[in-house]
């Protein structure tokens, strides 16, 4: 896959409009390029998928099995087994779409 080239203005347009509400659909192509391609994103998606890993490889968890990994101080760089709970796909989305207080 070659990288695509972020298009700031475009981007900026487009989160103005979905933070406004009046965005219709996602633009995944232009997240990828301008939000999931950052450096402290890609460092955090590598630091989830290296647990996970470690916690297959240890038996703990099977590929594929639904489990949700939720790190408890929602940091997802902080591996330690302390901070890591594995939950199910419906209390994983009920824990993050409560408001922060």
């Amino acid at each position: 896959m070659v990288p695509v080239k972020c298009p700031v203005t475009k981007y900026k347009a487009y989160r103005r409009r979905q933070l406004s509400g009046a965005a219709r659909r996602r633009d995944y192509v232009l997240e990828r390029a301008c939000y999931h391609s950052r450096p402290a994103q890609r460092r955090k998606n590598n630091a989830r998928h290296r647990v996970r890993h470690a916690l297959t490889r240890s038996g703990v968890l099977s590929a594929r099995d639904g489990i949700h990994i939720h790190h408890k101080n929602r940091n997802p760089l902080d591996n330690r087994m302390s901070n890591i709970v594995l939950v199910s796909s419906v209390a994983h989305r009920r824990i993050h779409s409560r408001k922060r207080k």
